[in-house]
């Protein structure tokens, strides 16, 4: 039995088919593959041994904000992953609520407990708009270790780095998120938007890893 990640992806390869292997070890003769992905065109599909590969019971899920304060801030973006599937609401008007009705609807039939990287962050956004959520919270196992080690907390980037941080190049943040909304608002180029995406798509899959990797250290 195997579980399949699929989407579509921005941009295409030539022809012929990209692919990519996940093993238990480095021996042929006796590890096993547990994961292997292609990409084929725009298509992306991993296909991942069920035993370890799938996300559990539950919903992961990542929300892009036009800052901090979820008592004036405004939600731009819910991306979320539930069993296979990923998937990425954007907003692409100024108003919001009808936005908000449309994630208080999704949220309602989204299979629970939710998961996130600092869950509170996600739950008094969602509270906020009447959107109530409950779940379990990627960053505890993280917070407590750093704590009885005396080092900071970690944030995502830090336990996940972009391969662009190795070359020095820049990356999209969650802090970019404002500025990207405001200008696509202003000029209505859609690339603003795509780059929110692509941030929100980011986080997901790094929690994702997080969430299948150490599903241990979340009691799964």
């Amino acid at each position: 039995m195997v579980t399949s990640y699929r989407r579509e992806l921005m941009v295409s390869i030539p022809r012929g088919t990209l692919i990519d292997i996940e093993t238990t070890g480095l021996n042929s003769n006796y590890d096993e593959i547990v994961v292997f992905g292609y990409v084929q065109g725009s298509r992306l599909e991993i296909l991942c041994r069920t035993s370890r590969g799938s996300i559990p019971r539950g919903t992961l899920i990542d929300i892009e904000t036009t800052g901090l304060n979820s008592n004036y801030d405004e939600i731009v973006v819910f991306g979320y992953v539930q069993g296979s599937r990923l998937e990425i609401l954007c907003r692409t008007s100024r108003e919001e609520e009808p936005f908000i009705a449309q994630i208080a609807e999704l949220v309602s039939v989204l299979p629970k407990p939710f998961y996130a990287y600092n869950l509170s962050f996600e739950e008094s956004f969602l509270k906020a708009k009447g959107i109530g959520i409950r779940g379990i919270d990627l960053f505890r196992p993280w917070k407590e270790k750093a704590e009885a080690l005396k080092l900071k907390w970690p944030k995502l980037d830090e336990l996940f780095s972009h391969a662009e941080h190795y070359f020095n190049e820049p990356v999209i943040s969650g802090k970019d998120v404002p500025m990207l909304w405001e200008r696509f608002l202003e000029t209505r180029d859609e690339d603003y938007l795509q780059q929110i995406i692509r941030h929100n798509e980011s986080d997901l899959l790094r929690e994702l890893y997080l969430l299948v990797y150490y599903r241990d250290s979340y009691r799964l």
